[in-house]
């Protein structure tokens, strides 16, 4: 796949979205524009999973516990250094959710 087809940027709630859809990303369809940036599916479904538990706890106004809360916290850490400045301004922001 040519340079200019894979996404240069991909916000968090994107990346929510595509996960709730069902595995987009990870898909073989399309994971070829992902793996440069990613490199290792399972690593990016467990990190998926970890933001969404702590994004479902969040917006659902649920008790999140602590190493939820962690686990959530170092998914975004995690995200923050595969996509760079974007997600650093999502966190900035505030607007995770």
């Amino acid at each position: 796949m040519r340079d200019a087809q894979k996404p240069d940027h991909v916000s968090l709630n994107t990346l929510i979205a595509w996960l709730k859809e069902g595995g987009v990303v990870t898909s073989k369809l399309t994971w070829v524009m992902f793996e440069d940036r990613f490199v290792n599916k399972e690593a990016l479904a467990t990190k998926f999973g970890q933001l969404a538990d702590l994004r479902n706890g969040i917006r659902h106004s649920r008790a999140v516990d602590e190493i939820t809360r962690k686990e959530g916290e170092a998914a975004v850490l995690w995200f923050s250094r595969v996509l760079g400045k974007g997600v650093r301004a999502i966190q900035a922001s505030g607007s995770l959710l």
